[in-house]
């Protein structure tokens, strides 16, 4: 699994889960996430292994420096198996 954290003024979240490998291309899954409410419109989120949102899968390059470039904006790298911090604004 790959996590992605990103944002301005709030901090955003998002897993995939890797479907297919070819070469240096994977093909990823989006994964639905539990979330809990820590703070004031701030909490952690975990995975939820095999359980997709409706993204339509995407085929990335990986950068063994610096994980999958998702969007211009975020990258994504191997998930450490702890719960991830996001924020909301608004």
């Amino acid at each position: 699994m790959l996590v992605s954290s990103y944002g301005y003024e709030q901090t955003n979240v998002d897993f995939y889960e890797v479907v297919a490998v070819q070469n240096r291309t994977v093909t990823l899954r989006e994964l639905v996430q539990q979330r809990q409410d820590t703070g004031h419109m701030s909490g952690t989120a975990t995975p939820v292994p095999g359980q997709y949102t409706k993204a339509e899968p995407i085929r990335k390059r990986v950068n063994p420096r610096n994980g999958v470039k998702v969007s211009s904006s975020s990258y994504a790298h191997p998930w450490d198996g702890r719960p991830q911090y996001w924020s909301s604004y608004a």
